[in-house]
C-alpha cells in the first residue's frame, strides 16, 4: 500500500469521529442534563487543556523514534476516555472525561501533522490531498449520523465516538514514521522552551501570525460549542443539523484541492485574510 493511501486512510477515520463530536457532542451534554453554563465550561476545559497537551506530546515527540506506537497508544486512550463519558453519572466525570478526550487528540493532531509533513516532504504526496480524507470522512458521518440520531436520539453519541477512533487506532498502524533528525545530547527543560517560545515573540511577523490566528479561532467558539444547541432549539431536525455542518465541509475540501494549485493561497497571509473575510461573511449572515 502505498503511503498516500496510507495516511488517506488514518485521517479518514482519525477524522470520522470529529464528524460526530462537532455537530452533536454538545446535543448529548444537554441530553445528559448539562445546562449553558457546564457546556462552556466543559469546552473550555477541553480547550485550555490543549495547549498543554500540545506542548507535552510535542516534546514526548522529539523522544520517540517510533511515532507510530505513540499515537496508537493515545488514540487508544482518548477511545477509552470517550466511551467513559456514557457511563459517567454526573457532570464532574463528565467534565474530566471530555477534558482529557480533548485534549489527548489534539496532542495527535500536532505529532500526525508533523509526521505527515515530513512524509510529504519526501514528495509522495501533497499535506492537502491526504488531509482533504479527513474532511470528506467529517462529511459523511455528519450527515449519515442526522437521520440515525433522529430516530435513536442522543445517547449512543460518544459511544459512537469511541467505535470511530478505536477505527483510527486500527488505521495508525498503517502510518510510516518519518526520518527523525538527530537529538541533541540534552534535553530541554520547561524553562528553555519558554525562552525559545519568547525568542519567537520577538519576530514580528510571528507575533502577527500568532495574533491573527488566535483572533480567528476565538471569534468563531460560540458557533462550535453552541449553533447545534441552537439550531436544536429553533426546530432543526438532527438531519438539517448535519447538513449545515456538512456543507461547510464541502468548501474545506474545495480549499484542499485548490491550494496547491493557486499560487497566492500558499501564502499564510492570502490564507488568513481570506478566513477573516469568510468569518466577517458568516457573523453578517448568521447575526
Amino acid at each position: 500500500m502505498s503511503s498516500y493511501l496510507r495516511f488517506s486512510l488514518f485521517f479518514a477515520a482519525f477524522y470520522s469521529s470529529m464528524g460526530v463530536s462537532t455537530p452533536f457532542l454538545a446535543v448529548w451534554f444537554d441530553y445528559r442534563g448539562l445546562s449553558a453554563a457546564e457546556i462552556g465550561l466543559v469546552f473550555a476545559a477541553g480547550m485550555t487543556m490543549k495547549v498543554v497537551f500540545t506542548l507535552l506530546a510535542g516534546q514526548l515527540a522529539d523522544q520517540v523514534t517510533r511515532k507510530r506506537d505513540l499515537i496508537t497508544a493515545i488514540l487508544a486512550l482518548v477511545a477509552l476516555l470517550m466511551a467513559g463519558q456514557h457511563f459517567a453519572p454526573s457532570f464532574g466525570p463528565i467534565l474530566v472525561l471530555s477534558a482529557l478526550a480533548t485534549a489527548l487528540q489534539a496532542a495527535v493532531v500536532a505529532i500526525t501533522d508533523a509526521t505527515t509533513l515530513a512524509t510529504a516532504r519526501s514528495g509522495a504526496f501533497a499535506y492537502s490531498q491526504v488531509r482533504a480524507w479527513g474532511s470528506a470522512a467529517f462529511l459523511v458521518v455528519a450527515l449519515a449520523l442526522g437521520p440515525i440520531l433522529q430516530a435513536s436520539g442522543p445517547e449512543p453519541i460518544v459511544l459512537i465516538m469511541a467505535a470511530l477512533v478505536a477505527a483510527a487506532v486500527l488505521a495508525s498502524r498503517g502510518l510510516i514514521d518519518a526520518p527523525t533528525a538527530a537529538r541533541p545530547a540534552t534535553r530541554p527543560d520547561l524553562g528553555e522552551m519558554l525562552r525559545g517560545f519568547i525568542g519567537l515573540l520577538r519576530i514580528p511577523a510571528l507575533r502577527r501570525l500568532y495574533l491573527t490566528a488566535a483572533l480567528l479561532q476565538n471569534a468563531h467558539i460560540f458557533y462550535y460549542a453552541f449553533s447545534s444547541l441552537h439550531w436544536q432549539k429553533m426546530g432543526l431536525s438532527k438531519e438539517q443539523i448535519g447538513v449545515l455542518w456538512a456543507e461547510g465541509v464541502v468548501f474545506e475540501i474545495i480549499l484542499f484541492a485548490v491550494v496547491p494549485r493557486i499560487g497566492f493561497l500558499r501564502r499564510p497571509v492570502a490564507l488568513l485574510m481570506i478566513a477573516g473575510a469568510a468569518g466577517l461573511l458568516r457573523w453578517s449572515v448568521l447575526g
